[in-house]
């Protein structure tokens, strides 16, 4: 065992050299992993600033169709909500759990869910006029959450 140590070490490849390139290698691999998680977290990031542009879009549709039909009954509305839903089904809700607007944005979209049913299943345009107010104000405060306004 010692002869095979002497023998490498006798033709021109020194311990030295041998813990040089393990060294290497090593910060090779780790700097590549630091490049790849820094890389994902930057690509991260921008598809959650893109998924928050689009749900503000989002937001924003259906406060102006509430605006617009908040004081009085004309018809019946339906509210699409593909973006959100999107949301839930990728568990990308789930980045929005430490935001400040989490529980604002989870009474929005509720509070839309909860008329699009008043609105194909109770007859009293009152009530389905209290219920758009209610969502009007919801999406508004929304919109003009300081945290979610910035981001």
């Amino acid at each position: 065992m010692n002869e095979t140590v002497t023998a490498v070490v006798e033709g021109g490849i020194s311990m030295s050299d041998i813990i040089s390139a393990a060294i290497g290698g090593f910060f090779g691999f780790g700097f590549s992993l630091l490049v790849e998680a820094v890389v994902t977290h930057i690509m991260n990031r921008r598809n959650i600033r893109r998924c928050i542009r689009n749900i503000r879009s989002e937001i924003h549709e259906i406060v102006s169709v509430l605006e617009s039909n908040k004081d009085q009954f004309t018809s019946r509305l339906v509210y699409s909500t593909p973006i959100w839903e999107t949301v839930l089904q990728t568990g990308i809700i789930l980045y929005f759990l430490k935001k400040t607007y989490y529980h604002t944005i989870i009474s929005f979209y509720s509070a839309i869910n909860c008329l699009s049913q008043i609105e194909v299943d109770i007859e009293s345009e009152a009530y389905i006029l209290e219920k758009r107010q209610s969502a009007y104000e919801s999406g508004s405060k929304l919109l003009n959450h300081k945290d979610f306004a910035k981001e």
